[in-house]
């Protein structure tokens, strides 16, 4: 589409018959045809990049990431009220946690776009530095499901992945008409987080952070 507009400029400018007046009329819906697709590619662009990494967690952290994240959801989805809540120290934690945490919740965030017909999310991190844990809560208020019979999406699948990745567990909660919740609890002793900071890039060997499997996930 660029290029045909691209073109059209560029014949409009070849015809020495026109007065300027009339070339700039004609030349200026092809110009703001590219000015408005060109953008549209950019936000594109911008939203796969995000995806594939998302930039915030390096600049940001952890907490200010998923605020991000539920903001940027929010309004997309403005019909359903998102409210996130955190407690405890929840910046150090380490790069690989930290992109465990936010695919679950931002996996968790499209499955309630897709399915839940909520109107209600609570999401809820929380750092026990007794227990050493970490819970993460995603609740909905939406239509539910029968556990029993439901078939495990690809989604649910992916997160029950990336909580095995952080040698945790996690639970779906739910019943038809009364919402869906889960709950995510993995260990944040230093031994374990110790652990997940060996998967670190390391250039001699070739190796990759366990991390950047999220490129493809």
């Amino acid at each position: 589409a660029i290029q045909a507009d691209a073109e059209i400029i560029a014949d409009l400018s070849t015809r020495q018959e026109l007065d300027k007046l009339t070339l700039c009329q004609k030349m200026k819906p092809s110009a703001d045809a590219i000015l408005g697709i060109s953008s549209r590619a950019y936000e594109v662009v911008h939203s796969l990049m995000q995806q594939l990494r998302p930039s915030g967690l390096d600049e940001l952290g952890l907490v200010e990431a998923l605020h991000d994240l539920v903001t940027t959801w929010q309004k997309r989805h403005k019909y359903i009220r998102c409210t996130f809540t955190t407690e405890g120290d929840l910046y150090h934690l380490g790069e690989t946690v930290n992109i465990h945490l936010y695919r679950i919740v931002q996996e968790g965030l499209t499955n309630i776009a897709k399915y839940a017909q909520a109107t209600q999310v609570f999401i809820h991190l929380n750092s026990e530095p007794i227990q050493q844990i970490l819970m993460l809560s995603i609740c909905d208020n939406g239509r539910g499901m029968d556990i029993t019979q439901h078939k495990r999406g690809l989604g649910l699948i992916g997160m029950r992945e990336r909580a095995q990745a952080l040698a945790g567990d996690l639970q779906l909660e739910s019943a038809p008409g009364d919402g869906v919740e889960i709950i995510l609890t993995i260990p944040i002793a230093e031994e374990y987080l110790q652990k997940h900071r060996k998967w670190i890039h390391q250039e001699e060997t070739g190796i990759l952070n366990e991390s950047d499997s999220s490129v493809v996930s």
